[in-house]
């Protein structure tokens, strides 16, 4: 397992047994595809778990990005919470903003008219998505190019778990990524989840939030 930073964190995310899906059972993820999900989501927020997680983020931050983001955007509603509790503390040096979700398609993501018009009078500062866990880069994809669509130039994602050596969608896009931890994750297709993976093992199997149930032909 190659971490990049955040090894310490890392172990504290595993000791916690409240972050990763423990063994037995498994997701489909954002993506589609199947694995054991990573849930920052379930870290309290006043716990030292989660202080730990941002302060590894700030540090990170400051020791890797020259200049510091001015406007850090988050992937919703993973990130909400956490891009907030970052910018606090970075202060009046970084501006925080919030992605959306379509309540029609909660799978499609966009930027709301007031986050729009603040990256339009700031076209060329950095901008930073911030994602807690990336399979494909999917989700945080989808809101880098709507930052790309309202004409900033300068736009990249940072992400606390990257769990597959590359992220194809970023890749395709051309957006430049980092990731604090770097922890490849078997994360398989559903075909080859039910020849190879989690599904040809008998491990519970669980259809991601808002998607519809599919039961998987063996």
């Amino acid at each position: 397992m190659a971490i990049v930073a955040g090894a310490e964190l890392w172990q504290d995310l595993i000791d916690s047994r409240i972050v990763i899906e423990p063994d037995g059972q498994h997701t489909e993820l954002s993506s589609g595809m199947h694995g054991q999900k990573v849930v920052f989501g379930n870290i309290e927020p006043e716990s030292g778990l989660y202080h730990k997680w941002i302060g590894t983020v700030c540090d990170y931050m400051q020791e890797q990005y020259a200049p510091l983001p001015r406007i850090l955007v988050s992937v919703a509603d993973g990130t909400n919470r956490p891009v907030t509790s970052i910018v606090e503390r970075f202060g009046d040096r970084m501006i925080g903003l919030h992605s959306q979700k379509d309540p029609r398609d909660p799978e499609r993501l966009f930027l709301g008219s007031t986050a729009t018009a603040v990256l339009m009078r700031n076209l060329n500062v950095p901008v930073v998505v911030k994602e807690d866990t990336s399979t494909t880069g999917g989700k945080s994809g989808q809101v880098a190019k709507a930052i790309r669509n309202a004409g900033v130039r300068d736009v990249s994602v940072l992400t606390t778990v990257q769990r597959r050596d590359t992220l194809e969608v970023l890749d395709e896009a051309e957006i430049p990524y980092r990731a604090i931890i770097k922890a490849p994750m078997p994360t398989y297709t559903p075909e080859d989840c039910l020849r190879t993976g989690f599904c040809s093992m008998n491990w519970l199997f669980k259809p991601r939030k808002g998607a519809p149930y599919r039961p998987l032909d063996r």
